[in-house]
């Protein structure tokens, strides 16, 4: 692993922020400043992440067979071949190659790493191709997370409600596994980063003191460039690394709080616990859950004067913008409003999609129009065991179905978006969270 390689090479960050920029000394490996957040390469791309003199985590690509009887990873096994260039286009990529190497001392694959920056994010894309044939269980990333200074750590994935603590005494090696598009690790000082795959990756958590390495550790494996590399064909894979600004918004309620990220998404939580999660998605056309719908070429992130945020971003497909204003008529509560335009995917209609599991709650939600007719708006309520109640209301009526998303059985809450083809397509919501002791003075 290269935490400690590279320990040395993380200097306190200075009082002034830096924008985000490749650094290529001529007699030094390069590295990157992106806010707080410094990253440190190697010839062949492999990296460390550090935050005002504290490595956080090192990370690249990995391989394995079935039963790990043959490995290797950009971060331990690298070739004499390995180089880097820094391109001068704007912004600047930084394009290395390498080798990936087995247990064995095997070459198994070459690939071509390009790096850039963002505002709070490093994306990276590899291009791989095999050398030989390799029976594959496992092709994509790992990341590896020293226990002293993350534990104990809150792991999210989504979108999913699987979730894992990585605790300051050793316990189980396996934590958690899920198939989502990405996970998220809070460390009990608030700071956090997320791992977020071009399309659903299959993730693990791993505690590795039982092999007597004092880290923990992050698999993202990329189903799609598994099968092809193993069939000894070329494959790709693309990832973005959200450094501290994963989550842009939060409105606290006591132990109830709501969130929002950089791709319009929502997560509700209660002591911590998450209880729901939506946003804009599509039906009919691509799952309407685990959708590989996009990562944005570059979002932007704004907060307004009244208090919204604003998150505007734009794929090849389409251009989108999600608001979030918050409600002054409940304590913890947004109202969620996101509008599309350009090309949907052929069949598929936008929609407001939310998740509840099943097991966090006192019964099935059902829609009812709250209005002075049946014309709405509409409103679906979600009572937990708990006490605390969720308030969903849009314009249209809701349609409750069951749904197991990673293993969780769920209710799915869908609200079909208002299409003009003039203005593109529109989804509204109003979210509200009432907190248990206030629900049961409103049913006195």
């Amino acid at each position: 692993m290269l935490l400690g390689l590279l320990a040395a090479a993380a200097p306190h960050a200075s009082g002034a922020r830096a924008a985000p920029a490749f650094h290529a000394p001529v007699d030094d490996l390069p590295s990157a400043i992106v806010g707080d957040y410094r990253i440190d390469f190697i010839r062949n791309g492999a990296f460390v992440v550090s935050r005002r003199g504290r490595v956080l985590f090192d990370g690249g690509l990995l391989f394995a067979s079935e039963g790990w009887q043959e490995w290797g990873t950009q971060i331990r096994r690298s070739g004499h071949s390995d180089s880097w260039e820094l391109t001068e286009a704007a912004g600047g990529t930084l394009v290395t190659g390498g080798t990936l190497f087995s247990t064995g001392g095997e070459a198994r694959f070459e690939f071509v790493q390009s790096a850039t920056l963002g505002d709070n994010v490093l994306r990276l894309s590899y291009e791989i191709v095999p050398l030989t044939d390799t029976a594959l269980a496992t092709f994509g990333m790992t990341f590896h997370l020293p226990v002293a200074g993350t534990a104990p750590a809150q792991v999210d994935f989504w979108p999913s409600f699987n979730q894992c603590v990585m605790r300051e005494e050793p316990g189980q090696e396996a934590l958690a596994s899920c198939t989502a598009r990405g996970v998220a690790v809070t460390a009990q000082d608030g700071q956090r980063v997320a791992l977020v795959g071009v399309r659903p990756m299959d993730w693990t958590a791993h505690d590795d003191r039982k092999w007597q390495l004092n880290t923990f550790r992050l698999i993202g494996s990329d189903r799609d460039a598994t099968a092809a590399l193993g069939r000894g064909e070329a494959a790709s894979i693309s990832v973005e690394i959200l450094l501290g600004a994963a989550v842009s918004s939060q409105v606290p309620a006591g132990a109830l709080s709501f969130e929002a990220d950089r791709y319009g998404r929502v997560a509700l939580h209660d002591r911590g616990q998450k209880i729901a999660e939506g946003g804009w998605g599509w039906l009919g056309g691509r799952p309407p859950w685990l959708h590989d719908s996009f990562l944005p070429s570059e979002p932007t992130i704004t907060r307004t004067a009244d208090g919204a945020l604003v998150i505007e971003g734009a794929t090849e497909e389409l251009a989108y913008e999600a608001r979030i204003q918050p409600r002054e008529d409940v304590a913890s509560g947004a109202i969620y409003t996101a509008s599309v335009h350009g090309a949907a995917p052929e069949g598929a209609q936008a929609a407001a999609l939310f998740a509840v599991p099943v097991r966090l709650v006192a019964a099935a939600p059902e829609s009812e129009a709250s209005g002075e007719d049946a014309a709405g708006p509409h409103v679906v309520r979600v009572r937990y065991l708990t006490g605390v109640t969720l308030e969903l209301e849009a314009p249209a009526p809701w349609d409750v179905a069951e749904a197991t998303i990673n293993g969780v059985e769920c209710y799915l809450l869908t609200g079909p978006a208002d299409d003009d083809p003039h203005d593109g397509t529109a989804v509204s919501v109003s979210i509200g969270l009432t907190p248990a002791e206030a629900a049961g003075e409103e049913s006195q």
